[in-house]
């Protein structure tokens, strides 16, 4: 076998193993917390009232307007830069770029943490509904947020799965043992849940402290490079993936309100709830969390990225298209049995489901477009859909109610999915692939899977 040969199959099975780790860890990581989060919605949604929970996703919302102020589109950009620096070694840059990165993610949380409660009573009144309260305690969240974001950054980009997923299951059982304090035992009803949610931030916060200066320690002795600029950053491609994060928040964060505008504060719970359940199939696997930091150190090689890329976008599709079959036939049993009242939910969760087949078209090639610092393509591709989204969806609201806002949200999905892989392909004609690839099952396949069940195999070998 030629020298060339055998060092190509040493790199993909690099690639593999690299792979492998993060998809296993990430998954099982998540499949725990899927477990934990099932409790959680299990105690807010029987012992908190449609109303209330509809009142809850208002909250958020505003939670989620307000986390513009934090630049939340940049966090991408961060990575995908550290990545790279940290893949060529060049320690000058990388650690620029990490301190930069802290002083504004706490600055910017700080901001968001003092408008918010400042504007709680202009919110009331304008809604006509009293929040003051509960938004002036969330404020906290964002000071919390600024501090785990860093550690986010410092963890994905040094591929620190475990940590990762360590962060989010010490939040989320946090969350899960204040809910019992302050849902069960104490009766807060719509106050605990908020409580329950700030103070679920802070063990995770004082926990992975240590871990992350860990990580960190061998940049101890490394002097900055002063020529990295996060306003040029900015200038260069990091506005356009601010603006897309900004129209993508816009359009979640606004549709709760349009819901209860034309139909009731009941119908924001009921779609909530469908979007919730979404919201937790799709990240059955973190997509995100395992491609993120993996795409833009393999970015610039040629073969291997579309090695990585084909086998992503189809291993993803298919199983995605198990997990919506799953969950259509599962669903009616969870939600009958665990909280009945949100029934009316179902019909909903259906159409919804079609939207899983758009997931992995947006996010890897999301993150193709950071790693290529061409995000102005990306914000094209996503404000389209969700633009059209926006416009239509007050239209038939009255007339069809919340199957329209599903067909909308499931239309504006597939819509950002398909117009982001015909740019990405504009850009990158070699890593095109095809319906016929992504559904038929090659020898490629069959390499891969006995190299992850450890089997003997013949390279050279056709079948």
């Amino acid at each position: 076998m030629k020298k060339d040969q055998i060092n190509n199959q040493t790199q993909e099975k690099s690639l593999l193993r690299i792979v492998e780790e993060s998809g296993i860890t990430t998954t099982v990581g998540n499949w725990l917390v899927k477990c934990i989060v099932v409790f959680s919605v299990i105690i807010i949604l029987r012992y908190v009232s449609v109303y209330d929970y509809g009142l809850w996703q208002l909250i958020l919302s505003v939670i989620g307007f307000l986390s513009l102020l934090t630049l939340s589109g940049m966090e991408d950009v961060l990575l995908s830069d550290l990545s790279r620096e940290i893949g060529v070694k060049n320690q000058n840059r990388s650690k620029s770029i990490l301190i930069k990165s802290f002083v504004l993610f706490i600055g910017l949380g700080f901001l968001a943490a003092i408008v918010l409660f400042l504007i709680a009573p202009i919110v009331s009144m304008v809604s006509k509904i009293d929040l003051t309260y509960f938004l002036k305690i969330l404020s906290v969240y964002f000071i919390l947020m600024s501090v785990q974001r860093f550690y986010s950054l410092v963890f994905s980009a040094h591929w620190k799965f475990i940590q990762i997923q360590t962060t989010t299951i010490v939040n989320r059982v946090s969350y899960l043992l204040l809910l019992v304090l302050f849902i069960l035992f104490l009766d807060k009803g719509l106050i605990g849940v908020v409580y329950a949610y700030v103070f679920s931030f802070i063990p995770s916060t004082i926990f992975l402290f240590i871990p992350c200066l860990k990580t960190l320690r061998y940049l101890k002795d490394v002097v900055m490079d002063s020529t990295y600029s996060l306003w040029s950053i900015f200038k260069e491609h990091g506005k356009w993936a601010l603006f897309t994060d900004y129209f993508n928040n816009f359009f979640a964060s606004v549709r709760p309100w349009i819901i209860g505008y034309f139909i009731s504060v009941d119908a924001i719970a009921i779609f909530s709830v469908a979007m919730s359940l979404l919201g937790e199939i799709m990240g059955v696997v973190p997509l995100r969390q395992i491609f993120a930091p993996i795409i833009p150190r393999y970015i610039d090689d040629t073969k291997r990225f579309q090695f990585l890329y084909q086998r992503v976008m189809k291993y993803s599709l298919w199983f995605y298209f198990s997990v919506g079959i799953f969950v259509f036939l599962v669903a009616p049993f969870f939600v009958k049995i665990f909280f009945p009242q949100y029934v009316a939910s179902l019909p909903f969760l259906n159409i919804l489901l079609i939207s899983l087949i758009a997931l992995p078209l947006g996010v890897i090639t999301t993150h193709i477009f950071y790693a290529l610092k061409i995000q102005k393509r990306l914000l094209i591709s996503t404000i389209i859909p969700r633009a059209a989204a926006i416009i239509f969806l007050p239209l038939l609201l009255n007339k069809f109610g919340l199957y329209w806002a599903a067909i909308v949200q499931v239309s504006a999905s597939l819509g950002v999915g398909f117009v982001s892989v015909y740019s990405l392909h504009k850009v990158m004609p070699n890593i095109k692939i095809s319906l016929k690839e992504l559904i038929k099952f090659d020898y490629d396949d069959s390499l891969l899977l006995r190299r992850i069940f450890g089997a003997k195999f013949n390279p050279n070998k056709k079948n």
